[in-house]
């Protein structure tokens, strides 16, 4: 992967998962946890930068 977010995301869910044994509802659980801790501002789905050819 280039993107050293996608990295972080995957390096922390794999120390995750190696924590919680392999076990996936308790990784999700966790994550979604440190998700919901996060002091990064979460994605609200209705950003816009650029006007789009609809507009």
């Amino acid at each position: 992967m280039n993107n050293e977010f996608l990295e972080e995301i995957w390096r922390t869910r794999k120390d995750i998962e190696n924590e919680e044994g392999g076990d996936l509802k308790r990784v999700f659980k966790r994550m979604q946890k440190k998700t919901n801790e996060s002091p990064r501002k979460h994605y609200s789905g209705n950003i816009r930068t650029k006007k789009t050819l609809n507009e």
